[in-house]
C-alpha cells in the first residue's frame, strides 16, 4: 500500500524545491509574494493567486520554491518542500481500484510526511464547482488545510474566479492573492 502511494506521488507531482533553477529568477512581485508568505504563515485556508494569463501565478510560486531551496525564506519555510499536483493526470489515472479520493489521500499523506506544501496550478477545475468529483477533490483539500494543517497554494485566473467567487462560503475557504498587471504590461 506504501509503495502505491509513493507511485501516485510520482506520477502526479513534480518537486518543484528540486528543480534546478541556473539562475536566481527574476519576479517584480516582492509584495505579492509577501502576502503568499503571510498566508502560508497564518492561514488555515488555500492560498489562491489570481491573475490574467500570463500575469505571474505559477512564477511566484516557483520563485518560492527558488527561496526555500537556497534558503533565502523565513525560517517556517525553510524545511518545506513544493509538491506541484497535476490534477489531470490524477483524473486520468483514476480507475475503481485507485480512485481519485484513493490518490488525493496519497498526495495529502505525503504531503503530511514530507512537510509539504501543495501546488495546484490553473486550478479553475477544481474550484468551480462543475462536477462531483470536483467537489469531492475540493472538499479533501479543504479539509486536509483546515484539520491537518496542509498548506495549499493553487492558481486561478481572473475570468474563472470572478464567476464563482461571490459566495460567501467560498472567500471563507480561500485567501486571495491578486496580481495585478504590472506597470509594463
Amino acid at each position: 500500500k506504501e509503495e502505491e502511494k509513493k507511485q501516485v506521488v510520482a506520477d502526479s507531482c513534480t518537486v518543484l524545491t528540486e528543480k534546478n533553477f541556473p539562475s536566481q529568477p527574476i519576479l517584480y512581485r516582492e509584495e505579492e509574494l509577501e502576502r503568499l508568505m503571510i498566508s502560508l504563515a497564518l492561514n488555515k485556508k488555500i492560498a489562491l493567486i489570481v491573475g490574467n494569463y500570463g500575469s505571474g501565478t505559477t512564477s511566484l510560486v516557483e520563485y518560492l520554491a527558488y527561496l526555500i531551496q537556497n534558503k533565502k525564506c523565513p525560517e517556517f519555510l525553510q524545511q518545506k518542500n513544493i509538491l506541484e499536483v497535476n490534477i489531470p493526470s490524477l483524473q486520468r489515472k483514476s480507475n475503481k481500484k485507485n480512485t481519485i479520493e484513493d490518490r488525493i489521500n496519497a498526495i495529502i499523506d505525503s504531503a503530511k510526511k514530507t512537510n509539504s506544501i501543495l501546488f495546484i496550478d490553473e486550478a479553475d477545475d477544481i474550484t468551480s464547482p462543475q462536477t462531483s468529483e470536483n467537489q469531492n477533490i475540493l472538499a479533501m483539500l479543504r479539509y486536509a488545510t483546515e484539520r491537518d494543517g496542509v498548506k495549499i497554494i493553487a492558481t486561478s485566473t481572473k475570468k474563472r474566479y470572478e464567476e464563482y467567487a461571490s459566495s460567501t462560503e467560498f472567500k471563507k475557504q480561500y485567501d486571495v492573492i491578486y496580481l495585478p498587471k504590472l506597470k509594463d504590461e
